[in-house]
């Protein structure tokens, strides 16, 4: 993690509890587990704005952005946030007529965009301090437990999440390493932003469950969890995981019960801490 963005984030970042939910912790892995998958904002990381590319207004680290800015000599055009949607709705739209149902961008490329600029690491500062003001994250209670218990048992373990450029580097600045260079396995680790493509879309899901079955994991044995029944759940069962609903936070949990893919779905586990899903384990 460069000098900037640690900063950043000791600057900007401070730490959140989970807001609790009606749900209750139920039901079990049906098969035996051999791999876990994560989603991550809102399921490992508690995320102020809910999930990554949503923003959220948060008075206290306005003041403290300004002083950021100021150090790095870096600069917002005015009605930046306006810009960056702008930036946003034009690339969904042109990977839309691609033929992309569910485009993600490259958030680096846009605020060059944005800040009219050749420099890919003045972009990265600027989008980096941005998403630490609008959506500050903190790891979720039970992340420590619940790594410990993936390394002990010799799981495979990976990612898919909606993410970009900064997620690795946020991992790095809790815990002191990406997860790929800890407890999950770099093959099994998909970020939207490498891919193009994001949640729903069947695409990520498609790519983790070809990597376990080279690995001779089948899809039953993978337990998947996310807190979005919509966005996690669905295409995870789609492809044969088990799903596990993180219902652990208000502010991230997404049932979409009104939507046809959610109706009549029940994941095979619901968590309301990571450590209860270390415990199955």
């Amino acid at each position: 993690m460069n000098r900037f963005y640690k900063i950043c984030a000791d600057r900007l970042l401070a730490p959140m509890v989970p807001v609790p939910t009606p749900m209750a912790p139920r039901g079990g892995p049906a098969h035996p587990v051999l791999a876990v998958l994560f989603d991550i904002y809102g399921t490992l990381f508690i995320s102020a704005a809910g999930d990554t590319g949503q923003q959220t207004q948060h008075p206290r680290t306005g003041p403290l952005l300004q002083e950021v800015l100021k150090d790095a000599n870096l600069h917002f055009p005015a009605a930046v946030s306006l810009a960056l949607a702008r930036e946003i709705q034009n690339a969904h739209a042109q990977k839309k007529a691609d033929g992309i149902d569910f485009p993600e961008i490259e958030i680096d490329r846009l605020w060059q965009k944005v800040l009219n600029t050749d420099d890919l690491q003045a972009a990265r500062n600027a989008a980096f301090a941005h998403e630490m003001t609008t959506n500050p994250v903190w790891p979720m209670p039970g992340l420590e437990k619940l790594t410990e218990k993936i390394e002990q048992k010799k799981l495979a373990a990976g990612i898919v999440s909606n993410a970009q450029f900064y997620t690795p580097l946020l991992f790095e600045y809790f815990s002191g390493c990406a997860p790929e260079a800890s407890w999950a396995l770099p093959d099994l680790v998909f970020y939207s932003y490498r891919h193009g493509v994001a949640k729903p879309s069947p695409h990520l899901f498609d790519l983790a469950a070809r990597a376990l079955e080279k690995r001779g994991i089948l899809p039953h044995q993978t337990l998947f969890v996310g807190n979005d029944m919509k966005k996690d759940m669905a295409p995870a069962r789609a492809v044969g995981f088990q799903t596990v609903l993180f219902a652990g936070d208000a502010r991230s949990l997404r049932l979409h019960a009104s939507d046809p893919c959610c109706k009549n779905f029940y994941p095979d586990m619901v968590i309301t801490d990571l450590a209860q899903l270390a415990d199955a384990l």
